[in-house]
């Protein structure tokens, strides 16, 4: 019931809000109202762990390949698990439908990050999670969302 109140007062203070960028934080509550660029920051680092840790790159080029892939992975794993576990216990959107959503979506990213990571630890089955489950994982993500 109070949580209630507390949605319709956001929603109140957000249709009186004269930002042009209020698109930017609309969909929020009111403490997370920077959810976004969090999020933007959450994939710049994804983007950074890919393309850093790497035999392409000129510090790891003495690396081996099969353990640089492992490291890689797990990173992407963990920080996904993490930013996955963030957003259930925030639940930083105004209405929970929204939330339900994004919780898919990123438990859609913890998973393809976990084939990768099997993918790299090179478990028995190893084409399974390089190529079906992937599709599975998504299928799944983008049907549910």
């Amino acid at each position: 019931m109070l949580a209630d109140k507390v949605r319709s007062i956001d929603e109140r203070l957000l249709d009186k809000d004269p930002s042009p960028y209020s698109f930017l934080y609309r969909e929020y509550r009111r403490e997370w109202a920077a959810f976004r660029a969090i999020y933007m920051a959450v994939k710049l680092l994804n983007v950074f762990i890919v393309v850093l840790i790497s035999n392409d790159n000129c510090v790891f080029k003495n690396f081996d390949e099969t353990k640089l892939s492992i490291i890689r992975q797990g990173s992407l794993f963990a920080f996904m698990g993490l930013f996955f576990l963030l957003d259930v216990y925030t639940r930083p959107q105004l209405d929970e439908i929204s939330n339900r959503s994004d919780r898919i979506s990123r438990l859609g990213y913890v998973g393809i990050s976990l084939c990768g990571l099997l993918v790299a630890l090179s478990v028995p089955g190893k084409n399974f999670f390089e190529n079906s489950a992937v599709v599975i994982i998504n299928a799944f993500a983008y049907s549910f969302k």
